[in-house]
């Protein structure tokens, strides 16, 4: 008998958080950050019944400070977008509006900063497995800035369609925005909001890599 998809969601959550509890244990913020992430928006996948989950899992995502986040922008984009996503499910509109408007701000910033690949290609240092060798690098491929940009534009209208008669259309002119962007570039059409997709390490063998393969 096949697994049902409520008990595929629970073992992937299951294996997310053993990769959390390594990962926090090794300071490996990066990887801590991501599997936090990444249970968080299969919390979110479950709709109204697993907010509560979600916002657990992103509780942990936002116990890391900022100074541990340098050089992990694009995962601190999608924390604030999951966190974004969470108030609205939870009909905090104002909440939301108010993080939107920090979403903003930290695309503005990236977009300056120049962190985005044409590929959506980004990298997370790990410790090495023995002290005194090289940092390791674990590469990923997420959404590029186009990409990101798009959901950015969603997002908004969605935080600010509740009050989008008092604000003259300010929630449908995102939306609008959004569409257009994609209409401008067909290949978004299968845009969802995704998780990075690990693909390879830097070094021989990462213990990344041979952590998982062993099954803890």
């Amino acid at each position: 008998m096949e697994d049902s998809p409520l008990h595929d969601e629970q073992g992937a959550i299951t294996t997310l958080q053993k990769i959390s509890s390594t990962a926090a244990a090794r300071h490996d913020h990066g990887i801590y950050l991501l599997a936090s992430l990444m249970e968080t928006m299969i919390s979110v996948s479950s709709g109204a019944d697993g907010i509560e989950a979600a916002n657990r899992a992103l509780a942990r995502a936002n116990s890391l400070q900022l100074e541990s986040m340098q050089g992990m922008e694009q995962l601190g984009i999608l924390r604030q977008m999951l966190d974004i996503m969470c108030s609205l499910m939870a009909g905090r509109y104002s909440e939301s509006e108010v993080k939107v408007k920090v979403l903003h701000g930290m695309l503005d910033h990236s977009s300056k900063a120049q962190i985005w690949t044409s590929s959506g290609e980004f990298e997370i240092l790990i410790n090495p497995v023995r002290p005194g060798r090289p940092e390791e690098k674990l590469k990923f491929k997420w959404l590029t800035k186009e990409d990101i940009f798009v959901l950015g534009y969603f997002i908004s209208g969605l935080c600010k369609f509740q009050k989008n008669v008092e604000e003259v259309g300010r929630g449908e002119k995102y939306l609008q925005e959004g569409l257009r962007s994609i209409e401008r570039e067909p290949r978004h059409h299968y845009l969802l909001l995704l998780p990075p997709t690990f693909f390879y390490h830097h070094h021989h063998h990462s213990s990344w890599a041979l952590t998982v393969s062993q099954g803890y």
